[in-house]
């Protein structure tokens, strides 16, 4: 009868520090402050010496993601205004400093370019097009080539002339129809248009297979070309 009054004296013991354990933990969570008031609601994410650091997620009022340092915004993170307006970008003590994107939520216009002090510096010209990624090619060619019609036309070239002679050719893009003659020529394109290009080449003596690969982006309405050397 000791013995199993003991053990239930136990169990609760234990239970009772682990009910404790739990309210630190939360209690913890809850000490993790966000120094800005517009955004310091709730948050979740890194904390140290009890202040928002690191990756996280703050919301109030307006809500902001990113990264944080001693409870500030701090690094490249994305804030959203209760008016729907986001800004994305660098920050620095909890201010926009360095380059960034503003969305307006009232027109749809957005401004990329240069802050410090959340006072806007300049405006950064946003290129029309990426080549994001490019291997085992010799040169990728993007050009525009009219504006009649939204489309995008893959040419593959080698030594000056069109090509077919490659295998296992893969092609993802995110719109457009496919019409495939000599060309792939992807009408009705909607932009920002993004494509990953992955296809097998032979070298010319050996006639080794060669995997190739090319990611681009192109931001313009219009009808493009993409030239593809390889």
């Amino acid at each position: 009868m000791k013995a199993l009054k003991n053990l239930i004296r136990i169990l609760i013991l234990v239970f009772i520090a682990m009910f404790n354990n739990d309210l630190y933990s939360q209690e913890a969570i809850n000490d993790c402050r966000v120094l800005l008031y517009r955004i310091s609601g709730s948050y979740e994410g890194g904390c140290k010496n009890g202040f928002a650091h690191g990756k996280g997620i703050a919301i109030g009022i307006d809500q902001y993601e990113g990264k944080f340092k001693q409870g500030l915004p701090n690094g490249t993170g994305t804030y959203t205004w209760e008016n729907g307006n986001v800004y994305t970008g660098d920050w620095k003590s909890g201010k926009r400093s360095g380059i960034g994107t503003l969305y307006s939520a009232s027109n749809g216009e957005q401004v990329r370019g240069f802050w410090e002090n959340n006072d806007f510096v300049k405006e950064i010209e946003m290129p029309e097009f990426r080549i994001v990624t490019q291997y085992n090619i010799q040169s990728v060619t993007v050009k525009k080539v009219g504006d009649m019609s939204n489309k995008v036309i893959i040419k593959f070239k080698r030594d000056g002339q069109i090509k077919s002679d490659h295998e296992n050719t893969d092609i993802i893009v995110n719109s457009g129809v496919l019409s495939k003659s000599q060309y792939f020529i992807y009408n009705t394109v909607l932009f920002p248009w993004q494509c990953n290009i992955s296809f097998i080449s032979f070298t010319r003596f050996s006639n080794d297979p060669i995997k190739c690969k090319v990611k681009l982006e192109i931001d313009k309405p219009g009808e493009w070309e993409v030239i593809i050397n390889y």
